[in-house]
């Protein structure tokens, strides 16, 4: 091998190594993402309770006014959910 060739291989094994190092870095910037989506979905449990009542043995019950109107679902009516 000569110089320029010895040259070429060390250029493309930087070249790998620093697509290597970029590609791990973007999937841990990924799961640093994820993690604020569960911070967004706890949230949203915490909307979920304004609805709810909790009755003398520990069940809740949701007293949202939307269960309680009437839905239609094609020709099924449905109406008075109870979701506990």
């Amino acid at each position: 091998m000569n110089n320029n060739e010895k040259r070429w291989i060390v250029l493309l094994v930087a070249v790998l190594l620093i697509a290597v190092i970029l590609i791990v870095v973007l999937v841990n910037g990924n799961k640093k993402g994820e993690e604020v989506g569960e911070v967004g979905q706890s949230t949203e449990t915490v909307k979920e309770e304004k609805y709810t009542t909790k009755l003398n043995d520990g069940t809740k019950v949701n007293t949202s006014e939307e269960f309680n109107s009437t839905k239609m679902y094609g020709e099924l009516e449905i109406s008075n959910i109870q979701y506990t």
